[in-house]
């Protein structure tokens, strides 16, 4: 009996495989190291060979969020959203770039999902506080930056926490 042949389609799986692994990579290497251009540009080369993933998007999409490429971010987050309407952490960081572009309703929407589906989503908790520090309800942002230092105890919250009350103390003296 002859053994069977190789399937050379099974190697060249392989081979892209491979080579996608390295590109995310080398990629992620860029973005630890803040070469957000160098990360973008890899990123969209391997998104031109594999149009259809989805992670290489997310992640173009993130790189391009960090460089201000807000508008591109949002279609690329809501492409990827389209296809994969559960994944949360899709939808926070949708959230997070709408914000950046002071869509604070729509953000604010999406954050509301995702804690529907999750309420103890804490970066969903965090953005509904920054929203409401960013459109001026401090009552608000204090109530939801409170509740989370207690539960998390995180150095980052406090940090916002301390810049709410700053900013509504100075209110208060120019009032």
């Amino acid at each position: 009996p002859r053994a069977a042949a190789p399937d050379p389609s099974a190697s060249t799986q392989d081979a892209e495989t491979r080579s996608l692994t390295l590109a995310m990579k080398r990629a992620t290497t860029f973005e630890v190291g803040k070469q957000y251009r160098e990360a973008e540009a890899v990123y969209r080369e391997v998104l031109q060979q594999h149009p259809g993933n989805d992670e290489v998007r997310s992640a173009l999409a993130r790189v391009l969020s960090w460089q201000g490429a807000h508008a591109e971010a949002a279609t690329l987050y809501r492409d990827v959203l389209t296809r994969h309407p559960e994944d949360q952490e899709i939808r926070v960081a949708l959230a997070q770039v709408l914000s950046w572009q002071k869509e604070f309703d729509a953000a604010h929407r999406l954050y509301a999902q995702v804690l529907e589906a999750d309420p103890t989503q804490i970066e969903a908790r965090r953005g509904l506080a920054e929203v409401a520090h960013w459109r001026g309800n401090r009552q608000e942002a204090l109530q939801r930056y409170e509740a989370l230092l207690a539960e998390t105890h995180d150095p980052a919250i406090e940090q916002q926490l301390r810049a709410v009350l700053d900013h509504a103390a100075q209110f208060l003296r120019h009032a």
